[in-house]
């Protein structure tokens, strides 16, 4: 999958853009998601490291789901995101 410029703006009304779709705060989680994996760009990110990040109150499990449940929604907004 070509990979597609992500443009994050903090000044100002905050926003990451990627292609056509657009992410913003108030969309907290998928905002902070994100806005992580965009600075880590390239980098490998392992899963509990998101999930230590994103759901640190929740236990293994349920934080797996909510992971995958997160990135799910965010492929389903047009961000290309890879895995392994």
């Amino acid at each position: 999958m070509p990979s597609q410029m992500i443009q994050v703006r903090t000044l100002g009304t905050a926003e990451i853009e990627i292609g056509s779709v657009q992410i913003r705060p108030n969309a907290p989680m998928r905002f902070a998601a994100l806005l992580y994996l965009s600075a880590e760009a390239g980098r490998r990110i392992p899963r509990r490291v998101l999930i230590d990040l994103l759901f640190p109150d929740k236990t293994e499990r349920n934080g797996l789901h909510s992971l995958r449940e997160l990135m799910y929604q965010l492929r389903t907004a047009g961000v290309a995101l890879e895995s392994d």
